[in-house]
């Protein structure tokens, strides 16, 4: 976590001092800092939840209400 913490706010600070040149966008802004606020979220929730994170659970999660439709039907 410490790890993830210490990348995160590597990143963070890069982006920032590369906004406060104003070589970026309003939308670029925004688009760079919520890309780093999700990658933080999904990085916290794979140390804390893994299982929440794996894609097997994902998929079954999606396609097994499709299938269970198209077997009733």
């Amino acid at each position: 976590m410490l790890y993830l913490t210490m990348g995160i706010a590597c990143i963070l600070f890069y982006q920032i001092s590369l906004l406060r040149r104003q070589s970026a966008s309003p939308k670029e802004r925004r688009l760079a800092l919520s890309v780093t606020g999700v990658a933080f979220v999904f990085g916290t929730i794979s140390i804390f939840w893994p299982e929440w994170v794996n894609p097997s659970h994902a998929i079954r999660l999606l396609f097994e209400p499709i299938q269970s439709f198209i077997t009733q039907g």
